[in-house]
């Protein structure tokens, strides 16, 4: 993943400030970055692929691995050309054609506000200079009417003597004869002030574009993956991570899975054999790993805080991290992970290797893991565990 992120979806960048790659030339190159992620070689086979790749090339936090997308990442570095034909006019090079790519250009309107100072700069039909939209988006009948020849006519310009109103050369409907008026209105006593006009960017804290706000912009209104940020952020194996990561998005080959795509004909939790064998299941429902929940939240004082059937791991995992300090938050969420981590590793063991292992002894695992994690470095967790004595653990266990 890392390879992925630093080398191949590095080298495509400079050619996308400057130019639209190609799609045959990004689906050849996803292709390369797919393949080495799931087999570590230039191809992939059939079901290798645990998550759709346009899932991965998301954020973190919108459940994906935060591999650049590499469409939406060149429509994002090209406005930065946008950006500085306006802001920065006096550049010899304002005059080349950037009107190319219709994206880039939305992309910008949508994400620029300029502040009119003496108009000279703001256009009057497509800037976002009216209470920060532009006429093109307040009335779109009305716009409709206007030729694309006065599309560059300044906010000055058709403000002075109303000169807007002469830019309208086709017949009106009742609907844009009511956005006429709407105009009229809220243009009769707009002011303008002797100071140059200002853009600003929605999307950053200091109102100037980058090609990191920009990106993000380009995944706003998509859904959050609950306890997706937390789980890079944990400090645990890497191999931890991505098996969290994957069974929050339901992704683990459980058994309900494999026979729904018609690969075994039995979900029977392997651990249990009491019910569906999910991964929600797996984590906090089936009465094994609740056993095993008990006993290391017993050792540690914090039987009020087992997992409730009621909630689903994510939200119960959320819900009591908050209940910790900021200190003690990152040892709670490793916690959380190494006993779901030893549990699915339990589960495996009994179906591939027909080994079975009572919970006291998956406990047991879970403490032997735990002290070899704070060894390697894993601080938070070996100082949570740290006021928990050996005999306290060994009653635990024996409860």
């Amino acid at each position: 993943m890392v390879l992925v992120k630093s080398t191949l979806s590095a080298i495509p960048v400079h050619i996308s400030i400057a130019s639209c790659l190609s799609a045959w030339g990004i689906k050849a190159i996803d292709r390369l970055r797919r393949s080495f992620l799931w087999s570590g070689s230039d191809c992939v086979g059939h079901g290798q692929s645990k998550v759709a790749w346009l899932s991965l090339c998301r954020p973190v936090e919108y459940g994906g691995l935060g591999i650049t997308n590499l469409s939406l990442f060149g429509l994002a570095l090209r406005v930065r050309w946008c950006w500085l034909q306006r802001t920065e006019p006096e550049k010899v090079w304002v005059d080349l054609d950037f009107s190319s790519e219709r994206a880039v250009r939305d992309l910008f309107r949508v994400g620029s506000e300029i502040i009119v100072g003496n108009g000279l700069t703001a256009l009057f039909w497509v800037d976002n200079w009216l209470d920060g939209a532009a006429i093109e988006v307040i009335a779109p009948n009305l716009f409709v009417a206007v030729p694309p020849r006065f599309h560059r006519r300044t906010v000055a310009d058709g403000l002075y003597n109303k000169n807007w109103m002469r830019d309208i050369k086709k017949n009106l409907s009742v609907a844009a004869i009511s956005e006429y008026v709407v105009i009229w209105e809220r243009t009769q006593s707009f002011m303008l002030v002797d100071r140059p006009d200002s853009f600003c960017w929605r999307w950053s804290p200091n109102s100037q574009y980058t090609a990191a706000s920009a990106y993000r912009s380009c995944f706003m209104g998509s859904t959050l993956l609950l306890g997706a940020k937390f789980v890079w952020k944990a400090r645990v194996p890497p191999r931890v991570r991505f098996f969290a990561w994957l069974a929050l998005q339901d992704r683990c080959w459980t058994a309900e899975r494999r026979r729904r795509h018609g690969l075994q004909e039995t979900d029977d939790c392997a651990l249990c054999d009491q019910a569906a064998e999910t991964i929600e299941h797996l984590m906090i429902k089936c009465s094994f790993v609740q056993e095993v929940w008990f006993k290391v939240f017993n050792a540690l004082g914090w039987v009020q805080r087992l997992p409730p059937l009621h909630l689903s791991f994510a939200d119960w995992w959320l819900q009591e991290r908050k209940r910790f300090d900021k200190l003690s938050r990152r040892g709670f969420d490793a916690l959380v992970l190494l006993v779901i981590w030893v549990v699915w590793k339990e589960r495996n063991d009994r179906i591939f290797r027909r080994r079975a292992s009572m919970p006291r002894v998956v406990v047991e695992k879970i403490v032997e893991e735990a002290r070899l994690w704070s060894f390697a470095g894993v601080v938070d967790l070996g100082q949570l565990l740290a006021g928990v004595s050996a005999s306290n653990w060994s009653q635990a266990i024996l409860d």
